[in-house]
């Protein structure tokens, strides 16, 4: 037993046990309590690991062709480097990752009731976290952290709902960078558990959950409750497609070939709407929210982008690239230089010169950052001249579905 390892309550199988357990004996009523009954001892148990079903394997990305960004490092060393210490490379994390563990062994967190206390604790697999009031001497397995820890994690589990599908289960409480504090997911605040397993956080439906890990991984077929073929993170191939024809061709020395056989050289349009498969795009919007436009639509940098101006007049040239490098944390790039990108464009005799501040303070007038959560903030990329009365309050909604 290690220094993050605490005695188990039992063993991991039967922690996915008890959350099968709650999660189907909850189906009598919004708590088991009010069926006039106690919870069974025994339950069914869900199909094991070596039991394979092949309607239980949902692929969500592929491998196939794939070589891992090891091998890409081999020929790209520099960008190599940058992106695995970039936030998209840490997006997604079993919790038995080293600084999950760090960070969340051995916590305590008080909530409102009927929630109660959470026990955090860890085995030799990963992170558990406890209601000891209700469930004595158990505890329900948290087996993926979410985010890059950047601003927040949030922890997922997966289970088969009673149809045998793979649903998710997203933790009510969120570790929050800002204060280093547990604080309910957002959207999750005045939440109230309708099931028993929403005692442990909120349920995500299995195409929501299959987005979610779609866009936080570079490959990852679902098997049950279980990940497998997973390369957390993003990584080189997520974006560039299968590395194998394109590492085959570079040894051969077939160089057009080399070229060709990998995804690269996008137009702005091609670009937008490929990062926009994570960051979202109009069409992800309702129609309603997208015209009034919340502040809580920030999140979603591509759909405030083709609303722009500066996107629209570019002759659709304006692109995602043309201010970040995809490879680095938006940190890589000094103020100073986002400026200058937007004075590129907007150059006497050229484009609109702002009457305020032709040189400085393009970002904080026209694409202010908005703080949604606990400090967590996002800039506008809607950019506009903006009404100075114009609220700038948080936009806490849920982050896992499609607005």
């Amino acid at each position: 037993m290690n220094s993050h390892q605490s005695q188990k309550h039992t063993s991991r199988f039967d922690q996915i046990r008890l959350a099968t357990m709650i999660f189907l004996g909850a189906t009598c009523g919004a708590f088991l309590a009010s069926c006039g009954q106690k919870a069974p001892e025994e339950v069914p148990v869900p199909v094991s690991d070596d039991e394979d079903r092949e309607e239980d394997v949902v692929v969500i990305l592929d491998s196939k062709g794939f070589v891992g960004h090891e091998k890409c490092r081999e020929c790209h060393e520099g960008i190599h480097e940058i992106e695995t210490n970039s936030p998209h490379a840490r997006t997604f994390a079993r919790t038995g990752e080293p600084q999950i563990l760090d960070l969340m062994c051995g916590r305590t967190v008080e909530e409102r009731q009927p929630y109660g206390t959470y026990e955090y604790s860890c085995d030799d697999e990963g992170l558990l976290v406890a209601l000891p009031a209700r469930f004595p001497e158990r505890a329900f397995p948290l087996d993926f952290a979410v985010g890059s820890g950047g601003h927040a994690l949030t922890f997922l589990t997966l289970l088969k709902n009673k149809e045998g599908e793979t649903i998710g289960i997203e933790h009510r409480m969120t570790r929050y960078s800002s204060d280093d504090a547990l604080d309910a997911t957002p959207g999750q605040d005045d939440l109230d558990p309708v099931l028993d397993v929403n005692l442990w956080g909120r349920t995500i439906p299995p195409e929501d959950v299959q987005r979610c890990i779609a866009c936080h991984t570079t490959t990852a077929t679902i098997e049950g409750n279980q990940l497998t073929q997973l390369t957390s993170g993003i990584f080189c191939e997520r974006c560039h497609g299968p590395g194998e024809a394109h590492v085959r061709a570079a040894e051969d020395g077939n160089e057009a070939l080399t070229l060709s056989s990998i995804r690269s050289g996008w137009t702005a349009d091609e670009e937008i709407r490929m990062c926009g498969e994570c960051h979202r795009l109009p069409d992800d919007i309702a129609p309603e929210r997208l015209e009034a436009y919340p502040n809580s639509l920030v999140r979603f940098q591509p759909v405030g982008l083709l609303k722009s101006a500066c996107f629209l007049e570019s002759g659709r040239t304006l692109s995602c690239t043309s201010c970040h490098d995809p490879h680095a944390p938006v940190s890589s790039r000094t103020k100073a230089q986002q400026i200058e990108t937007c004075l590129s464009c907007h150059q006497e005799h050229e484009q609109t010169i702002c009457p305020v501040s032709p040189k400085t303070n393009c970002i904080e007038c026209h694409m202010p950052a908005m703080d949604l959560t606990r400090g967590i903030e996002f800039h506008d990329h809607w950019i506009r001249v903006r009404d100075p009365d114009e609220p700038r309050g948080t936009g806490n909604v849920p982050h896992h579905v499609n607005p």
